[in-house]
């Protein structure tokens, strides 16, 4: 007999009074010809915990800093943090080297060294189970190294400076360990939990506040879109579709004149504003009645006309927020799943990149069927580090080293946004650096991509920028333990997830676009979550009064009619007396 036939024999053989009734919570009841059951003792115990242990032996249930993982991390850590500094030694001894090549030799060197920070930074996370596909320190690690060693062939314009690359690379590569060691410092092994006590109740979040903010973030999205729709319109639709990369900055910047410049890109921010905030209401609370597919097929759309436009990077502003927060607390994203987005994604930007080349459908079609029109997208990406050759080009050779002023003025210049009028104060790298390198470019009104790195170079130099790039690493990943915490708050990740982004932008731009951007975001969506924050107040503030007094409140006074001064005896004699006449 098998085991599940003798299961079944045993169960049916079984007597019956020792079966359990239906609905019965308590322990069966002993027969009368069963020998009696020998006492629990101590060892038992220790016999049934050993019985459990084997049973969940393939579940691991350790939780994160305790002994049995400490070892892994403390080993993982130790290891990232000497590569660190051992890539600072190689990139000393690449700037001052007089050869050549000891030059390349020291290059090959500090790669292996990067590369084994690397993968110690991803085996820490692993270890203190943050690994995952759409963890925020790996798609910043992502974006870095996309647009600062993606360019591995010749650069499309030539260049800058040669001899001076090699440099580059290295500084850019202990830079990235820096931010690596700054976020490991910073994290810690808080997990992210997604049991929907955490999600629905850990924050407190009402269905109703849900709702409303949800529906806000979509009339903010469609707000958006209408302020950019009142420039396009004033091109005509299909004129502005079919102008190039280079016009369309053109048209959409600020320095153009037409002071419906500032609104598109005001529209930008309140649709990015949007979508963070309807993503992260749909996800943390129970939102009823919103149509959740079509906004998303909504944000799509837009993704996809801003491609056709050329701006990949407003794309991953708008599609970033809706991918977190659906990977941390509604289903996370397996690795085949990541492996195609990004795919899709890495496919859409080339044929974003080939289609701004080409102003005819005839033209792309040919383009796209050309092998070496597929590399473009790469080659471009080498816009963003030739940014970091220009920049140790100029500095400290011919001019000294800025000491952090950029960074201020990126704070002054949040003001001026405000204004619809052109103002010609504050300092912009991107811009000084255009006009230093590329003067031709510079009078054109084009202007080159920038880069953090190059950013930190100019204000810290060589041994300051790595610090610059650990800081931003450790600020980022204490915020981003708003997203785990046993209490999450709409407020905490709407903020994290648009300083999030700022960061991404700044990955290939000025730090203008990270702090200005962050701090308009932020002010674009305070009033929303002032919104719910005073809604709750009030409901928190109601339920706190007596039960008297809320239904004393809630109670409406009618008018009584008035009173007959006249007696029931009267009353009788009166109607006795009409009575007889």
């Amino acid at each position: 007999m098998s085991v599940v036939g003798a299961r079944h024999g045993q169960a049916a053989g079984r007597p019956a009074a020792v079966r359990r009734k239906r609905g019965s919570l308590g322990p069966p009841s002993p027969s009368p010809h069963e020998p009696p059951r020998r006492r629990s003792g101590p060892e038992d115990g220790l016999r049934e915990a050993a019985r459990g242990v084997r049973r969940t032996s393939h579940v691991r249930r350790v939780r994160p800093g305790s002994p049995a993982l400490l070892g892994g991390e403390a080993l993982w850590a130790a290891v990232l943090y000497l590569t660190t500094g051992l890539a600072g030694v190689v990139l000393a001894f690449a700037v001052g080297w007089p050869l050549t090549g000891s030059r390349s030799t020291l290059w090959w060197i500090g790669n292996g060294l990067a590369g084994l920070g690397g993968l110690s930074f991803l085996l820490l996370a692993r270890a203190r189970g943050l690994l995952s596909v759409g963890w925020p320190g790996l798609c910043f690690v992502l974006v870095f190294g996309l647009f600062h060693f993606a360019s591995l062939g010749e650069h499309p314009r030539g260049w800058y400076a040669p001899a001076l690359r090699e440099v580059a690379w290295l500084l850019c590569a202990c830079s990235l360990l820096g931010w690596m060691c700054g976020y490991a410092i910073g994290r810690g092994a808080q997990r992210v939990r997604r049991d929907p006590l955490v999600r629905f109740a850990g924050g407190r979040l009402e269905p109703r506040d849900a709702r409303v903010v949800a529906w806000l973030g979509a009339l903010m999205f469609a707000a958006g879109l209408g302020m950019q729709y009142a420039l396009v319109r004033g091109h005509g639709l299909s004129q502005f579709f079919e102008m190039g990369y280079m016009e369309v900055r053109h048209a959409t910047a600020a320095s153009s004149g037409n002071p419906l410049s500032y609104l598109y890109s005001l529209g930008q921010l309140v649709c990015t504003v949007g979508v963070t905030l309807t993503a992260c209401a749909t996800s943390l609370g129970r939102v009823h009645g919103f149509p959740r597919r079509w906004f998303v097929a909504l944000v799509f759309s837009y993704a996809a006309c801003l491609l056709a436009l050329g701006d990949r990077s407003e794309v991953l502003v708008v599609v970033f927020p809706v991918l977190l927060v659906r990977h941390y607390y509604v289903k996370p994203f397996r690795l085949g799943h990541a492996v195609a987005i990004v795919l899709v994604v890495a496919m859409a930007f080339t044929g974003a990149s080939i289609y701004r080349g080409s102003k005819r459908v005839e033209d792309f079609a040919a383009a796209a069927l050309d092998p070496s029109e597929l590399t473009r997208g790469m080659d471009e990406a080498g816009y963003t580090f030739d940014t970091v050759v220009r920049s140790m080009v100029l500095v400290p050779d011919r001019h000294p080293y800025f000491a952090g002023r950029t960074y201020l003025d990126a704070f002054a210049r949040a003001w001026p946004n405000v204004t619809l009028t052109p103002r010609r104060w504050g300092f912009v790298s991107s811009e000084w650096v255009t006009r230093e390198t590329a003067p031709r470019m510079h009078a054109k009104g084009e202007g080159l991509a920038f880069s953090i790195v190059a950013e930190a170079y100019i204000n810290f130099g060589l041994w300051g920028t790595p610090l610059v790039l650990g800081l931003i690493g450790w600020l980022h990943a204490r915020g981003e333990r708003v997203l785990a915490g046993p209490r999450i708050a709409l407020v905490s990740v709407v903020v994290y997830v648009l300083c999030e982004i700022a960061l991404l932008l700044h990955v290939r731009n000025t730090v203008v676009m990270y702090l200005r951007g962050a701090i308009w975001m932020v002010v674009l969506a305070l009033p929303v979550l002032l919104v719910v924050a005073v809604s709750r107040w009030t409901r928190r503030h109601a339920l706190s009064q007596p039960a008297s007094a809320r239904l004393a409140s809630r109670s409406v006074e009618w008018p009584r009619p008035a009173r007959r001064t006249q007696s029931s005896s009267g009353r009788v004699a009166q109607l006795a007396s009409s009575s007889e006449s």
